[in-house]
């Protein structure tokens, strides 16, 4: 899921476009107030990421440029996410096309 971040970047840096940041988000999910913790959503995403070991969700993104990215997400601690929710990850670029 996350190897193909570093494919991606390749590809920004390649056709020089500039990127600003990215977010880690839950697909298909939206958050369930009611329930605590997201909810099956087709079509949807959420960016509250249930983690092991704490009550609230957890944001992970950053605002950096592509290298900066790059090395973030690499160094991204999946182990911190709730194994059960780690299928559904993706990755949100924010682009300067």
């Amino acid at each position: 899921m996350l190897g193909d971040a570093d494919v991606f970047l390749d590809a920004c840096d390649a056709d020089r476009i500039q990127v600003f940041g990215w977010e880690l988000w839950l697909i298909d999910h939206r958050w369930n107030s009611e329930a605590g913790e997201p909810a099956r959503a087709i079509g949807e995403w959420c960016g509250l990421i249930p983690t092991e070991g704490r009550a609230e969700p957890a944001v992970f993104q950053g605002a950096n440029d592509r290298e900066q990215t790059r090395n973030e997400i690499g160094r991204l601690d999946l182990e911190a996410i709730a194994p059960r929710w780690r299928d559904c990850l993706r990755i949100n670029f924010t682009l300067d096309a």
